[in-house]
């Protein structure tokens, strides 16, 4: 399962943050450089 794949099934393919479902991709919370589900979060154009 990619890290798209996993965040998608965490989030129910929903924004992370106000629950959007358009525009999605995935961002790497800093400091973290995005090589694990735990490090990313998904989120859509107006939280990005």
């Amino acid at each position: 399962m990619t890290i798209e794949q996993e965040l998608r099934q965490r989030s129910d393919n929903k924004c992370e943050l106000c629950g959007a479902v358009e525009e999605l991709e995935v961002y790497a919370v800093p400091p973290g450089e995005g090589e694990s589900g735990a490090e990313c979060v998904l989120l859509c154009g107006v939280c990005r």
